[in-house]
């Protein structure tokens, strides 16, 4: 039962019982009592009932947990809000605008949340939401409160460090979800004057690490094995590594490697991998401080959208072209 439909069969209207449940000023302690006793009586107490947590309780919503990148979100975000003296619940939107919008209706209603952190696949923002909510991504969205990350800078600076070190033949592997980020590759690419070789961009059907060692299957199959290569995120340049190993060669010696996300296995010491660093500490602060700020004046803030530039962790896994030397 929604609460709109518990003030309708009561007699009151969705304002008043609404402001009972929140101990409001402006509602009698005689009405206050009857309306939490009909609730009562009704079984719907628990479901309406405002006091029953006293820590602003924040809904996060990520596409998925199989993907570090994402957990860490999650992982991060708890900290800050702990420190806060707040909790969150954490949903999955599976890549689905559809799940996405639903999970944002269910917290938005009921007093189920405080507000809502959505890690967004870029799917456009609702015009008005009830309860405070802040993107992580949607950039462009005319009504939505963002902290966008700007993956094109690292990039870009990553291409320049491989033009640099004088490699010519640059590979791009991705899967299935990376579309966006080989599109700013091939920027990148035309913006430092490199000539973009087909051949050497190549997606995976499959994720992770092996989507990593059969994108560079596919490259020895095709002899074109680059003298560089960006991976769209950290796992997949691990199995890239593999395979390239397996074959016989050493990174950074014949191929040089760089991931995105600079997750915790890349600065591992063994490993060592160069990578692309998103900066999940300064964004989450950010989408946290952006909420509470929207929370605490009852969503009365301007639309503000920020974006944060990534940039390129220089570790083990990149040197100049081996036919350079």
């Amino acid at each position: 039962m929604t609460l709109r439909k518990f003030a309708a069969l009561i007699g009151y209207s969705p304002s008043t019982v609404s402001k009972a449940f929140n101990g409001a000023a402006d509602v009698n302690a005689e009405t206050r009592e009857k309306i939490l006793f009909l609730a009562k009586e009704q079984g719907v107490y628990d479901l309406f009932r405002k006091e029953k947590y006293d820590k602003k309780m924040i809904a996060v919503l990520i596409p998925e947990t199989e993907s570090r990148y994402y957990t860490r979100y999650v992982s991060v975000i708890g900290a800050i809000l702990s420190k806060k003296n707040a909790s969150m619940t954490v949903s999955v939107t599976s890549f689905d605008k559809e799940k996405e919008n639903e999970l944002i209706n269910y917290f938005s209603s009921e007093n189920r949340s405080d507000g809502i952190i959505t890690i967004s696949g870029g799917y456009p923002a609702r015009k008005y939401e009830k309860v405070p909510i802040v993107y992580c991504g949607n950039a462009n969205d005319i009504y939505a409160d963002s902290v966008n990350v700007d993956f094109f800078s690292g990039i870009s600076e990553t291409i320049d460090t491989f033009k640099a070190l004088r490699h010519k033949k640059i590979a791009f592997i991705g899967d299935v979800l990376t579309k966006t980020k080989e599109t700013l590759f091939r920027k990148a690419m035309e913006y430092h004057k490199i000539r973009i070789d087909e051949k050497l961009i190549v997606k995976s059907k499959t994720r992770f690490e092996e989507g990593g060692y059969d994108c560079m299957d596919k490259l020895f199959a095709a002899n074109a094995a680059p003298t560089a290569l960006l991976a769209a995120y950290d796992y997949l340049a691990l199995g890239a590594i593999k395979r390239i190993e397996r074959e016989g060669l050493s990174v950074p010696q014949d191929i040089s490697v760089v991931g995105m996300d600079n997750n915790d296995l890349a600065s591992h010491d063994k490993i060592g991998l160069s990578s692309i660093d998103s900066h999940h500490e300064e964004v989450c602060k950010l989408l946290v401080d952006r909420l509470f700020e929207k929370i605490e004046r009852n969503g009365l803030t301007p639309i503000r959208k920020t974006e944060i530039k990534t940039s390129l962790v220089n570790r083990k896994t990149i040197m100049i072209a081996k036919n350079s030397l």
